[in-house]
């Protein structure tokens, strides 16, 4: 992560020879703010390591840089009491999301870094075809989150 340019470059090996590919993605301001303030937060050990994400825990991984993210989510759901789903469940969320809000393909395919639009119309797809009562219900909706949305004023729209 690149805070000065408010940028995050990213590594994959999913090409067809092996070789590594980076991309790198702007950062919105909410999620420049947000890591800021983990990274600045966390252990004095830690504050000078390039990596924003530090295993902190005892043993051989202690300071290098945080891989568990399977267990991070099944952590996560648990404490939420939610049925655990994966950080890929959130891709193709986001993907579908998108699309239902006109973004186009080309846009989508860029942001998940996908070579192919055929990958990216299979993520859209799957969601849209089967599963778009399930997507709805994770959307901010005033019916589904009365609680949480700011309550209107009675003369107000």
């Amino acid at each position: 992560m690149d805070f000065k340019r408010g940028t995050i470059t990213l590594t994959t090996r999913k090409t067809k020879d092996g070789s590594a590919r980076r991309d790198t993605l702007d950062m919105s301001d909410e999620l420049h703010q947000t890591l800021w303030i983990w990274k600045n937060s966390q252990h004095r050990h830690f504050k000078k390591s390039p990596y924003v994400f530090v295993c902190q825990r005892q043993g051989r991984n202690y300071g290098k840089p945080f891989t568990t993210r399977r267990t991070f989510m099944e952590s996560l759901c648990k404490r939420a009491e939610v049925k655990a789903f994966g950080c890929h469940a959130l891709r193709h969320h986001v993907a579908s999301y998108l699309a239902d809000k006109g973004i186009s393909t080309p846009e989508i395919q860029a942001l998940l870094r996908h070579q192919s639009t055929t990958t990216t119309d299979r993520y859209i797809g799957r969601l849209r075809k089967g599963n778009k009562h399930t997507v709805d219900l994770l959307r901010t909706d005033e019916n589904l989150l009365p609680d949480l949305l700011p309550q209107k004023k009675e003369g107000q729209p």
